[in-house]
């Protein structure tokens, strides 16, 4: 979220200028804002989750990827070993 998206409220509060799901709306909190705020942290939550799962996903294969090199070589040599 930018802040700059954000102005200072009447009362103190953050209100959003853009319509961010993640910001409070100014004004009583019904049933209904509720359960979209729910939904939408809900959906945040999730997203942010996935993101490190992926960016670990991302970096263990890179980790298993930076082997390779030497795998081969090391196979290599053990093939112009057998050849001889």
């Amino acid at each position: 979220m930018d802040p700059s998206s954000l102005v200072a409220g009447s009362q103190g509060g953050m209100v959003n200028d853009e319509g961010d799901p993640l910001v409070l709306p100014i004004g009583p909190i019904t049933r209904s804002r509720a359960k979209r705020y729910g939904a939408a942290i809900s959906l945040f939550v999730q997203a942010q989750i996935t993101q490190e799962l992926h960016d670990v996903a991302f970096n263990k294969c890179g980790e298993e990827l930076e082997g390779i090199p030497r795998l081969l070589m090391l196979l290599v040599a053990c093939e112009v070993e057998a050849l001889q």
